[in-house]
């Protein structure tokens, strides 16, 4: 037991003023203790105290609880710092508890930070228990008050308390060593004259030093002008300090926007994005920016963004995970059905939820353009939402098929007997099944499909008859609400997609042989394609025919003539008809748009391992969500200004390397005369700018220096980048410099001040005409070159200000991410 003693005393003490500052201030005092000669001579003990205070023998990483149990058990005192509020505390109160499980209530030592002694000693030290004989001759046990023994440290200022501290101290070192506090405080305050004394003498002797520098006053006179100048470079200095301390919090402000805007670009809202990054960069570069700042801004801005990438510009909240949605034909409104069997209608433009009602069964429902909206509660008809009144209205539809107009002109009911048209509530049309179709007609192997003219004034009801393999054809009038039958198929239609004027029909031969047909519904020409395999989907848009494959998908005329056939990495989901053109899926989250014999394509910034469950292109927007999500991200396809296709013939930049420069030694060894951080031997390699006076230094852990190549000084620090350095050029028409991995461009400008990241390609060479740069995207086995129109600081600015134009996020979106 004697020797389990590492500290003389454990200080338990609450973390909060006055006592935590008596606390490090008793420590400090009893460690530089020294006791005086006599004494030590005395008692044998030369050794300084040594104490235990959890903030200064912990470090973050201990366990706490049990680092602070065998610091108690190793302590032969206990040091309490009473307050009213150190009672409060529970973890002080076991800490005593702790303590007196191995050591008498004397090893106990106390120090009054705050209050009165009892409002701020622990009832367990005022209080013994003893044991006397009681009235009837027995032994009983009794508390019996202690008056404590404490030193006083309270005070109304530090300055106070830290005046008291110095005899506090002296009656714990007394109580530690066990010795007289009497004799001690005699002893110390005599060896504290001593000190005095000698002060005094050595006072004096410099009283006698300055009478002789007297004799100098008039040449300390002469030199007083330089000491005024001193005195202002000093202050000067300060000012610069103060300064510099100033630009500093503004730099650390501006990198936390900056990672601001890169959690609002992540989560969607491309636009907030642009917003926080801009709030803290000036219109002028010289004034100094964040380079974090400025490469946010570059990055929500899509300045250096392959034309088939796009990520999200903005999102929609929903309150239960999704299972599907659709979006009105302009994109004003959602349709989304969640997992909670509810259906919700939103308001895109202020998120507010117009409609929400129990949908367990599935039904149909869809838009009316931006009108309204089409819906059945379960055991009641179809009800229509007018968006501009609210209103709903009971339309005297029971169970239905409602198929809505991309176009957004009207929507159509098809029940058992009957094919109506609608807009709004207004009926425009109806075709009587049952009086068009013969007697005997099995309805559930029929099919009606209705399609609406691109003018909205007509309309096309196909009727499909499978048991008869018959198909009729009805015009509707929708200005007269007229509908004429105009021709009969009996070719063994099973499948119809039409745009008003041609109707595209997938037909059977039998023997598993396709066919697709053409057919003009005003001349009633038609053309039949064989197909050598099933297809995945179809569709007419004007003069452009698609047709889906499960890899590929085929691009005709109206006259089934081909005009360019693709292939796709991924299964092809859908295929579908908007007023942008004809739209593909593919099982990923791969996007297609087919408009004039032609087609570009999407590749949405969305995570690898997000299940995409349902997808709208609506409006030049692609709605995405994936399985579970609580959110739809939209999409929006943009041109970079910065980064075009390139098919020209560019002129090959040339690598270096270690082995590649005899100058690359030379230059090796003088930054390596004034390099101090790294040596020569975590060196990977060394990349020379042939056009500029500078080089590269990558090391194996990825760090990049870059150094002048004349002076050996360091000029620039990149952290790390993607693979290792194989290109570092100038581009002498920006003054913007570019270093290249094989998947990664960093750009930077004139004073080395980063711009952008350019993921996922890397420099190749330069455009002859233009002397820009060209980079090389590699996609399997295919290259893709891009031009490289270099970027300012102030085309940034500019890009920015005419995005946002006055705008300024919502007051949710600011307090969620802390803009300010």
């Amino acid at each position: 037991m004697g020797n389990r003693y590492k500290y003389d005393a454990f200080i338990s003490y609450r973390h909060s003023l006055p006592d935590s500052e008596i606390a490090q201030l008793l420590q400090k005092k009893l460690e530089n203790f020294r006791l005086p000669k006599a004494i030590e001579e005395k008692i044998g003990k030369k050794r300084p105290l040594r104490v235990f205070r959890d903030e200064t023998e912990l470090s973050v990483a201990d366990d706490l609880s049990e680092a602070i149990s065998n610091a108690i058990w190793e302590s032969k005192y206990l040091i309490c710092i009473c307050s009213p509020q150190y009672l409060e505390s529970v973890w002080c109160m076991k800490e005593i508890e702790a303590f007196l499980r191995f050591n008498d209530r004397k090893h106990i030592l106390m120090v009054l930070a705050d209050g009165e002694p009892d409002t701020a000693f622990p009832e367990v030290l005022l209080y013994e228990e003893i044991f006397q004989m009681g009235p009837d001759g027995h032994p009983q046990k009794i508390r019996q008050y202690k008056e404590p023994l404490a030193a006083d440290c309270r005070g109304d200022s530090s300055k106070e308390r830290k005046a008291k501290a110095d005899n506090a101290v002296v009656r714990l070192v007394a109580g530690i060593r066990g010795i007289s506090y009497e004799d001690l405080a005699q002893r110390h305050r005599k060896e504290a004259y001593n000190r005095i004394r000698n002060r005094v003498l050595a006072g004096f002797c410099a009283l006698l030093a300055i009478i002789g520098v007297c004799v100098f006053f008039l040449v300390r006179i002469s030199k007083q002008k330089s000491q005024i100048t001193r005195q202002q470079d000093e202050l000067r200095s300060q000012k610069e300090e103060i300064e510099a301390q100033r630009n500093t919090i503004q730099q650390k402000y501006a990198d936390s926007m900056a990672g601001i805007s890169d959690n609002l670009l992540r989560d969607g809202k491309r636009k907030d994005a642009v917003y926080a990054a801009r709030s803290v960069l000036p219109d002028d570069p010289s004034e100094g920016f964040s380079e974090a700042s400025l490469m946010a801004l570059s990055e929500a801005l899509g300045v250096y963004t392959f034309s088939d990438q796009v990520t999200s510009d903005d999102t929609f909240q929903l309150p239960a995970a999704i299972s599907e949605f659709d979006i009105s034909p302009s994109g004003g409104y959602a349709s989304v059905l969640c997992l909670d069997w509810n259906r919700y209608v939103m308001d895109l433009s202020t998120g507010k939820t117009l409609l929400r009602y129990e949908d367990v069964n599935y039904a149909d429902a869809g838009f009316d353009g931006e009108r309204g909206f089409v819906f059945q509660r379960e055991n009641e008809n179809y009800t229509y939402l007018d968006f501009s009144s609210g209103k709903e209205t009971d339309l005297g539809i029971g169970d239905a098929k409602i198929m809505s107009d991309p176009m957004g002109y009207g929507y159509s009911a098809v029940t058992d007997n009957a094919v109506v048209i609608l807009r709004g509530t207004d009926v425009l049309c109806r075709l009587d099944l049952q009086g068009e179709m013969p007697s005997g007609t099995n309805y559930v192997r029929t099919n009606a499909y209705v399609f609406f003219s691109k003018e909205g004034e007509k309309a096309w009801i196909f009727v499909i008859d499978y048991d008869t393999q018959t198909t009729n054809a009805y015009s509707a009038d929708l200005l007269q609400g007229n509908v004429k039958l105009q021709f009969t198929d009996t070719s063994g239609i099973i499948d119809i997609r039409s745009d008003g004027k041609t109707m595209l029909s997938l037909k059977t031969g039998g023997m598993e042989k396709w066919y697709l047909s053409s057919r003009d519904l005003e001349t009633g020409k038609e053309v039949d394609l064989e197909l050598g395999s099933s297809v995945i989907g179809f569709a007419v848009f004007g003069e452009d025919v698609v047709l889906c494959k499960q890899t590929e998908f085929s691009i005709y005329d109206r006259n089934l003539e081909s005009k360019k056939s693709v292939v796709v990495e991924d299964d092809i989901s859908t295929c579908m008809t908007t007023p942008d053109g004809i739209v593909i899926f593919d099982l990923d989250d791969g996007c297609y748009i087919v408009r004039d014999w032609d087609y570009h394509s999407f590749d949405p910034d969305v995570e690898e391992s997000s299940l995409i469950w349902s997808r709208k292109y609506v409006d030049g927007t692609l709605y995405i969500s994936g399985t579970g999500d609580h959110q739809i991200n939209t999409f929006n396809f943009r041109e970079s200004d910065h980064l075009f296709p390139y098919d020209g013939n560019p002129v090959k930049l040339e690598l270096t390397g270690l082995s590649d420069d005899p100058e690359i030694a030379e230059i090796k060894k003088r930054v390596m005369e004034k390099e101090t951080e790294y040596g020569q031997d975590m060196i990977y390699d060394i990349i020379l700018c042939k056009n500029a006076d500078y080089a590269a230094f990558q090391l194996w852990d990825g760090v990049v220096y870059l150094y002048s190549r004349s002076s050996g000084e360091r000029v620039k620090t990149i952290s790390s980048i993607d693979e290792f350095v194989r290109t570092f050029y100038y581009d002498e028409s920006s003054g913007n410099y570019y270093i290249s991995s094989e998947s990664c461009v960093v750009v930077l400008d004139k004073e080395f001040r980063s711009i952008s990241n350019i993921s996922g390609c890397c420099l190749y060479g330069t455009d002859p005409a233009t002397g820009h740069l060209v980079v090389v995207r590699r996609r399997g086995d295919d290259n893709d070159y891009y031009l490289l129109k270099p970027v300012s600081y102030e085309e940034l600015i500019r890009s920015a200000d005419e995005l946002l134009s006055g705008y300024e996020p919502n007051e949710r979106i600011k307090e969620k991410y802390g803009l300010s």
